[in-house]
């Protein structure tokens, strides 16, 4: 077993084009009423036996429309110390170290815009300063001459929680690469023992 620790940084980020359209229905009503008399006949006592009563209602609905569009390069940059526990496997020539834990990361920066709470529009990206990840990164060596290796580090970093705060978006970034080297092994000096 081993305990790896240290200091990296990492840049989290997408570039986002949001196209956000908001409509308005606006309503009025308008009622018209009138009494008009079309034929009007008298009995032999004299009253009104026929008249037309007319009623008219008018509404109009009216939309309104305003478009909003923006594209943003959304990266926030954050120093990282992971604290990862390994395991050694070997394999004839081949050394594997597993590696897996967490690492504490701080925001040094910041840039980007996401939609806001209410999907109406875009706002400043408000990401949290410190962050958890989860951090999977084993190492693999292989030696190709006396104290020459060939290295290969994959790594994996998942953030914990959503990084953004006070938005209606979930933002959880995977950050993977592949780190490729050559490593070289220094001699050692042996100490010579007298015996008496």
């Amino acid at each position: 077993m081993n305990l790896t620790s240290g200091l990296s940084y990492f840049t989290f980020g997408e570039n986002t084009d949001y196209s956000i359209t908001n409509y308005q229905q606006h309503d009025s009503t308008t009622l018209i009423t009138t009494d008009s008399i079309i034929s009007v006949n008298f009995d032999t006592i004299n009253n009104v036996v026929y008249f037309n009563y007319y009623q008219y209602d008018s509404i109009v609905h009216k939309i309104d429309s305003t478009n909003i569009k923006s594209s943003s390069k959304n990266r926030f940059s954050y120093i990282t110390i992971p604290f990862l526990l390994g395991y050694n496997l070997n394999y004839k020539k081949l050394n594997i170290n597993l590696r897996a834990g967490i690492g504490y990361s701080y925001l040094v920066s910041k840039k980007g815009q996401y939609i806001n709470y209410l999907m109406t529009d875009v706002e400043n990206a408000l990401p949290k300063k410190n962050i958890f990840n989860y951090i999977i990164s084993p190492i693999i060596n292989y030696p190709i001459h006396k104290n020459i290796s060939v290295v290969v580090n994959p790594q994996l970093i998942i953030n914990s929680k959503s990084i953004l705060t006070k938005t209606n978006v979930t933002q959880r970034y995977k950050n993977y690469g592949i780190l490729l080297g050559i490593s070289y092994h220094f001699k050692e000096k042996k100490e010579i023992g007298k015996s008496l």
